[in-house]
């Protein structure tokens, strides 16, 4: 019993080794709007700490399990070193989902500083790994300029697209509605880009199996634009590499006339049509925005009892295929996008629909923010 009195003071003495966990967890402090690190109990073992995470497990609707991790460096470090460090993690990553079946998409990012709500400069090295096209891609993205905003990386990741619905005309066949197609492997979380959002040159049409991730990843760079115009030709020319056309326009409704005017177009005639208003209800694109945010297709749109050349058509250009889709968001109409004459195959098809709802759907979202922001305060 005389030992007691002894042991009374220990407790006293556990605080200090206590202190080491606290300390490690004061190195681990993030910005209050970052999202919660994944395994955050485990401690560093190259000096690169988890900033965001975020896993994705297979669905009917997205088959793919996605990894998606972002570290935080030593301000001096030097793009080999982050190279290491994200080939390291990458390593531990692929031996975990090892078991899994084939279609995994793993995206690391490596920054030197912390951030909130856009990173000061893009990432040291960025890593995208596709099991389905073999060994990972990695990029040292090149400093950007002034002018050119940090992107991909510089918010939260939205959740890849599911494939929305596709409405047919009525002139067209049910057997090419239920055309039997690969599924497409679901979109990638976007790689961190220097390049602001711009026309880029078409080759050739993406693969259909990466017309969604491409158009996940390009999307990105929408929202920072500044204007629903600003918005609206970035749209178009995105299109004109996923989904080429021989025209194209985006109508943003006017809900004070409940008109539909012509904004951004590309295309014969484009020119002529740019600033015309039309009645909501006036031919097919009109008609169509009242069909809920669903892809419209016409084979043989000038047969369709409800087109309207002075509407639907342009000068210059015998319409042929035409494909549409309306644009809402939280219920309310926003713009309608139209695109003429399939290119480089006969006509409009089930991917394409896939690839303009998701199209319409970010549209949607930025239009809705671009317009509150125009609002004076009161």
């Amino acid at each position: 019993m005389s030992q007691q009195p002894t042991a009374a003071p220990q407790p006293t003495a556990a605080p200090q080794p206590a202190a080491a966990p606290q300390a490690a967890t004061a190195a681990v402090a993030r910005p209050p709007s970052a999202p919660p690190p994944a395994r955050a109990s485990q401690p560093p073992p190259d000096g690169a700490e988890l900033l965001y995470a975020r896993d994705g497990e297979p669905t009917a609707e997205t088959p793919l399990t996605y990894r998606e991790r972002t570290f935080v460096v030593d301000a001096g470090t030097s793009p080999d070193d982050a190279e290491m460090i994200v080939r390291r993690r990458f390593a531990q990553l692929r031996e975990e989902l090892e078991s899994r079946p084939k279609g995994k998409l793993v995206n690391i990012a490596v920054f030197d500083h912390r951030w909130e709500g856009r990173p000061q400069s893009p990432p040291l090295v960025v890593l995208q790994w596709k099991d389905w096209r073999g060994e990972p891609e990695v990029q040292r993205p090149a400093p950007a300029t002034p002018s050119q905003p940090p992107a991909a990386l510089s918010r939260p990741m939205s959740q890849p697209p599911a494939a929305p619905p596709v409405a047919r005309a009525p002139s067209e066949p049910p057997a090419a509605f239920a055309r039997p197609s690969e599924p497409a492997i679901p979109p990638a979380a976007p790689v961190p880009s220097v390049a602001a959002p711009a026309a880029r040159p078409r080759t050739t049409t993406p693969a259909p199996d990466d017309r969604l991730s491409q158009a996940f990843e390009a999307l990105q760079d929408l929202f920072f634009l500044g204007t629903p115009l600003e918005g609206a030709d970035f749209v178009l020319n995105l299109l004109a590499d996923l989904v080429p056309s021989e025209a194209a326009s985006v109508c943003l409704y006017d809900i004070n006339s409940d008109e539909l005017r012509f904004v951004a177009l590309r295309g014969p005639g484009a020119d002529e049509r740019k600033g015309e208003a039309i009645p909501l209800g006036a031919g097919l694109i009109g008609a169509t925005a009242n069909d809920y945010a669903r892809p419209t297709l016409f084979e043989q749109v000038a047969s369709e009892p409800r087109f309207d050349a002075a509407v639907d058509g342009r000068v210059g250009l015998e319409a042929r295929t035409m494909a549409i889709v309306p644009v809402f968001h939280q219920g309310r109409l926003q713009a309608v996008v139209q695109l003429l004459n399939r290119e480089e195959q006969a006509q409009f098809g089930k991917g394409d629909a896939n690839v303009l709802g998701y199209v319409a759907e970010k549209l949607g979202e930025f239009l809705h923010q671009s317009r509150l922001s125009e609002r004076p305060p009161r």
